[in-house]
């Protein structure tokens, strides 16, 4: 039944998108229409909140569906895997930069600017100076916040750049380093992520055990990625 409901969210929510694009754009193209109508900013500000709106309920849909959908595959190996190494900010800041880019919040504030411009170019009613601030906000302002963010969170992670050891278990997995001794059971993780150079391990929706791809040996990796199918959790 959440699968269902699950569904029913995102065809309901693509459904509300599609004519909320139709309507808009009508609308812009119709000067007539536009008479009584509100100010292009307020249009705007409309479009943006209805399309957060919709983006959100979409993950929500989406999650339930991939929550419910999870099939597992038994892995009946003993796996012993024994990880030693560090974590270059070139990797960790690739890795972080591709997940920032996929997230919703930062896809938006990207799209914003364009819709200015064809509301700039449309109606001619829109701003100058607000179409060069919010170019200049998404395209140069948030990528340079970011790029510092990264680099920052880098540099208060003391396990990233002193060798750390990882010991990878059928029950758990132990991280040894300069400021950290742990071990974590395989159902205290809430989801797995691949990238092109780790293997992301979450313990919460913004915490997560970094593994580098480069400490494993091809049979290992192999292995823990058969491993981890073994998981009653999302991957990627």
């Amino acid at each position: 039944m959440k699968k269902i409901a699950g569904w029913v969210i995102v065809v309901i929510c693509y459904i509300f998108l599609f004519f909320f694009v139709i309507g808009f754009t009508f609308q812009l193209i119709n000067d007539e229409s536009m008479h009584g109508m509100p100010s292009p900013g307020e249009m705007i500000l409309s479009y943006i909140i209805c399309i957060v709106m919709l983006i959100f309920l979409l993950r929500v849909g989406k999650k339930i569906i991939k929550e419910n959908s999870i099939k597992t595959m038994p892995y009946t190996d003993s796996l012993s895997i024994h990880l030693k190494g560090q974590i270059s900010y070139t990797d960790y800041r690739n890795a972080t930069i591709g997940i920032v880019l996929r997230s919703p919040a930062y896809q938006i504030f990207l799209f914003v600017p364009f819709v200015f411009i064809i509301l700039y170019f449309i109606t001619n009613n829109v701003n100058g100076y607000w179409l060069l601030g919010a170019i200049a906000f998404a395209y140069i302002a948030l990528p340079i916040i970011s790029f510092n963010k990264i680099k920052k969170n880098y540099l208060s992670m003391k396990l990233f750049h002193s060798d750390t050891e990882y010991h990878i278990t059928n029950d758990s997995i132990l991280v040894r380093g300069e400021d950290i001794n742990s071990s974590s059971r395989w159902n205290h993780f809430i989801r797995t992520k691949e990238t092109n150079d780790f293997i992301l391990l979450y313990q919460s929706q913004d915490r997560a055990v970094f593994l580098s791809k480069k400490l494993f040996t091809l049979q290992d990796l192999i292995a823990f990625k058969q491993f981890l199918k073994s998981l009653p959790i999302p991957h990627n």
